[in-house]
């Protein structure tokens, strides 16, 4: 489908009339979604909270003052201004989407704001960096939804300006706008402009680690790998994944003469020493912590297994990489990468290790379609160059195929947008991602804000699970401290960690669980009296999404602490 590449290196080279139709397809899908986001406002005529409306204005404002900033600086590069206007687009109608759409933070994401109230060197499953981040939006723009995602398609459109600038000098301008565009409008990377998870921050690291190696390989300068070590330990401090830029770069550096030149000196070592110095924090943390981060983190990646090859979680593995980047696209971008590799070494390397690591490890044992993220930035970038060279164009096939994978990845993109047409579908809310994970919190904080005022006070939160207790934090009027109580049947989280309910004796207390309508025995003998009430969070289609019993509990004795001992 497509043959090996001669590479060009000259920015300056104006694209050619194909290019332009190709680039033209982008404005298209910020149109798609401008459309998308007005029938989400319409829908769900959602009330922001205080404040929103304002910071997403200023945000947009900023946005804006930002794109045409890198549209003057960069005013002699052909396609620029134009990338810079469409990232600037997209990342506007993201942050209105954030504010106006139906997705309420995910149990995941209010874990993180309530790390960010208590910030730390490390966290239980994670390291500290998606609470900085978060920490930084809540400042910014108050403690709301906007304030925990607010970053999000910021770091996106940054993401977007770097990788233009690593794929144009080490191809052209065209094959950079493209690869640029293409991570906004992808399934796998767009979700990451539009939710705060830890992959937001390490996607943002990964690219600009690559961009620095590229740097630091054409000997730009010495700071260069100072630089390229800060951003790589600032990558492990966001996602242990970021482990795999190593490899990659070693395999990178000996396949090139410039590399194999600069692995003899001692900047690349000197790089490698910063970025663990950088991790230091966060080592020592564990170290006081008896390694609950390391011996988690072993765990989820199931260690404990040994060498067990299954078939099933491949298959879904590879189905699942298919359906997440879209099946034409993939492929094509897997033949791009592949055919290209001696041509293009950097692109090669920087994806290999992170997708044949996860590929191996799917035979073992399941792998979450995310953990491969940062492995299809290079592929992408490689497609982009090949759809964007002018000597021997691809055939009228590849060309036409091109054009296919690229209509089915804005269109999945766009439907990610709309979360209510599942709803209107009447898919069950137990199949629907977003219902499960995205819907409902609000109405339970409501109810928990209205119950606790009939109880004396003080009074804690309680759950039995980190979700629960991480969306009682952010949605229960005055943002309490909550606290997660281990019945037996769970694993270590963070809120083990923190400082527990235990000492809290006089107390009132507020209990919310799924598991039925009596209390926990080891519960019920902690207070002198308890009071169940039933409460069913549903969406606007009137589909079920929980069932929770909360439990109004008066006089607390007291009680000891009783911490999971698996991670």
């Amino acid at each position: 489908m497509f043959a090996p590449q001669t590479l060009r290196t000259d920015p300056a080279d104006a694209p050619c009339r194909n290019g332009r139709v190709w680039l033209g397809l982008f404005p298209g899908a910020a149109a798609a979604l401008l459309a998308v986001v007005a029938v989400c406002a319409a829908v769900t005529r959602r009330s922001p909270q205080p404040g929103e409306l304002a910071g997403a204005a200023v945000l947009s404002a900023l946005l804006v003052l930002g794109g045409a900033g890198v549209a003057w600086a960069w005013r002699r590069r052909p396609l620029a201004p134009t990338l810079a206007a469409l990232l600037v687009v997209l990342a506007v109608l993201r942050v209105w989407f954030i504010v106006l759409g139906p997705l309420e933070l995910s149990p995941d994401e209010a874990h993180y704001w309530d790390w960010s109230r208590r910030l730390d060197w490390g966290y239980y499953s994670k390291g500290p960096v998606v609470a900085w981040v978060i920490r930084l939006g809540t400042i910014c723009f108050g403690r709301n939804v906007l304030g925990v995602r607010g970053l999000a398609p910021v770091l996106m459109a940054l993401n977007g300006l770097i990788l233009y600038r690593l794929v144009a000098e080490r191809h052209d301008e065209l094959a950079g706008a493209l690869a640029a565009a293409l991570v906004q409008v992808v399934p796998l990377f767009a979700v990451y402009a539009v939710g705060m998870s830890i992959d937001a921050p390490y996607l943002f690291f990964w690219i600009l680690s690559m961009f620095l190696l590229h740097r630091a390989e054409r000997g730009t300068g010495r700071s260069t790998w100072l630089l390229l070590g800060l951003a790589v330990g600032m990558g492990m401090l966001t996602k242990y994944t970021m482990v795999l830029f190593y490899p990659s770069a070693l395999a990178f550096l000996l396949t090139c003469r410039r590399g194999r030149r600069q692995l003899g000196t001692a900047w690349p070592w000197l790089a490698a020493a910063v970025s663990l110095l950088v991790l230091a924090p966060l080592i020592a943390w564990n170290a006081r912590h008896d390694w609950v981060n390391l011996l988690h983190n072993l765990r989820h990646a199931h260690a404990e297994k040994g060498l067990v090859v299954s078939p099933a979680p491949l298959l879904r593995f590879v189905g699942g990489q298919l359906g997440v980047i879209t099946p034409v696209l993939a492929v094509m971008a897997l033949i791009a990468l592949v055919r290209s590799r001696r041509a293009d070494p950097f692109s090669f390397w920087l994806a290999v290790p992170t997708l044949g690591l996860f590929l191996l490890k799917s035979a073992h044992a399941r792998v979450q379609l995310n953990w491969a993220l940062a492995g299809w930035i290079t592929p992408l970038a490689a497609f982009a160059a090949v759809s964007a060279r002018r000597g021997s164009p691809p055939g009228a096939r590849a060309r036409w195929c091109a054009r296919v994978a690229l209509v089915i990845a804005v269109a999945a993109t766009a439907l990610l947008h709309l979360p209510q047409l599942l709803s209107l579908l009447r898919v069950p809310a137990r199949r629907d991602p977003f219902a499960r994970k995205m819907m409902g919190w609000e109405a339970l904080g409501r109810e928990v804000s209205r119950i606790e005022r009939q109880l004396p006070q003080p009074c804690f939160l309680l759950a039995d699970s980190y979700q629960v207790s991480a969306e009682l934090a952010f949605y229960v009027r005055r943002r309490p401290v909550t606290y997660c109580i281990n019945l037996g049947d769970r694993r270590m989280n963070q809120y083990d960690v923190w400082p527990g309910f235990h000492e809290l004796k006089g107390h009132s207390a507020i209990f919310v669980w799924s598991g039925g309508e009596d209390l926990p025995r080891v519960l019920a003998r902690a207070f002198d009296s308890w009071q169940p009430r039933s409460f069913t969070a549903v969406d606007r289609a009137g589909r079920t999404l929980r069932q929770y019993t909360i439990f109004l509990c008066r006089g607390f004795k007291g009680m000891s602490r009783n911490d999971p001992d698996a991670y």
